[in-house]
């Protein structure tokens, strides 16, 4: 649960980085949390919940993030890029803040991450899921 909670918050800032929220980074979303096996409920729930607070959770997300395995941290950094992408655009200020949270807070290695986007955007050729 708390990785969920954790990639929740990660999403939550991702999808609210550059001020407006759009439908194809939801739907990617939500494709990430099924490919993840969370539970989409539990996992809308909670989206919503911060949407309607719009509370800043950057320290608390990285509590979070800190305590997944550096596998994780890679995957869900990667699918990050992967939902700011999926609106057709990276906005500077996602951008901005994929990069603070993967190279100055948890210091992990760039080409990892796009490694692993790239094995995501597999996964998701594979479940015929358009980006």
């Amino acid at each position: 649960m708390r990785i969920m909670s954790a990639v929740v918050e990660l999403f939550y800032m991702m999808i609210m980085a550059d001020g407006h929220v759009d439908n194809k980074e939801l739907e990617m979303g939500r494709e990430m949390a099924k490919l993840e096996g969370f539970d989409i409920s539990e996992f809308n729930n909670q989206v919503e919940e911060l949407l309607s607070s719009e509370k800043d959770v950057y320290e608390q997300c990285l509590r979070g993030m800190k305590t997944l395995s550096r596998e994780d941290q890679t995957r869900f950094l990667a699918w990050m890029c992967l939902i700011a992408n999926a609106d057709g655009f990276m906005h500077s200020d996602e951008w901005n803040l994929i990069y603070r949270i993967y190279h100055k807070e948890l210091k992990l290695d760039r080409q990892s991450i796009l490694d692993q986007q790239f094995l995501l955007k597999k996964e998701l050729m594979g479940k015929s899921v358009h980006f």
